[in-house]
C-alpha cells in the first residue's frame, strides 16, 4: 500500500455491490456523502423503529409482572378477610363460652362495639393525618406570594 504524507493511499477499484443491488453496501471509500446520508438516515430509522419495538416489549412484561402481582395481592386480601371473619368468629365463641356464660348474641355485641370504637379512633386519626397535609407550609405560601410581586412590580421588590 502506498503512503502520502504519512496517509495510506487506497489504490482506485471500481466499487464493489455487495447487498441488495441498488448500491447500498459499498465499501465507504467508494461512495458518496449522499449515499453515506441516505444509509446513515436508514439505520437512524431503523434503530427507532427497534427502540420502540424493545420498549413496548418491555412494558408487555412490566404490565404482565403487575398483574400477575395484583391477582395475588387480591387473593392476598380475600384470604386475609376469611381468616379475620374466622378468628372473629373463634372470639365471639370464647366470649359467649368464657365470659357471657353462653349468651353468644351478647358476645358479638361486645366485639362489634369494641371493633366500632377501633374503627372510630382510626378514621378520625387519619382524618387528622388529611387535614394536615392539605394545608400549605405558611413559609413556602408566602415566599411564593412574594416572588409573584417581585415579577410584577421588580422594582418595588426589597433590596438584597
Amino acid at each position: 500500500m502506498a503512503t502520502s504524507a504519512g496517509r495510506p493511499v487506497l489504490p482506485s477499484s471500481p466499487a464493489r455491490q455487495t447487498g441488495d443491488g441498488r448500491g447500498r453496501h459499498l465499501r465507504p471509500i467508494d461512495r458518496s456523502v449522499g449515499e453515506l446520508l441516505v444509509d446513515l438516515s436508514d439505520g437512524t430509522v431503523e434503530l427507532v423503529r427497534k427502540e420502540l419495538q424493545l420498549a413496548r416489549t418491555e412494558a408487555v412484561e412490566s404490565l404482565m409482572s403487575l398483574r400477575r402481582g395484583g391477582v395475588m395481592t387480591g387473593i392476598a386480601a380475600a384470604l386475609g378477610l376469611c381468616a379475620t371473619g374466622a378468628l372473629v368468629t373463634c372470639l365471639i365463641l370464647v366470649l359467649s363460652r368464657y365470659v357471657v356464660g353462653g349468651l353468644t348474641w351478647l358476645a358479638a355485641l361486645i366485639v362489634a362495639i369494641v371493633f366500632g370504637i377501633v374503627a372510630y379512633i382510626c378514621l378520625r386519626r387519619a382524618q387528622s393525618a388529611f387535614a394536615a397535609a392539605k394545608r400549605p407550609p405558611h413559609d413556602a405560601a408566602s415566599s411564593l406570594k412574594e416572588t409573584v410581586e417581585w415579577l410584577k412590580h421588580p422594582s418595588r421588590s426589597a433590596a438584597i
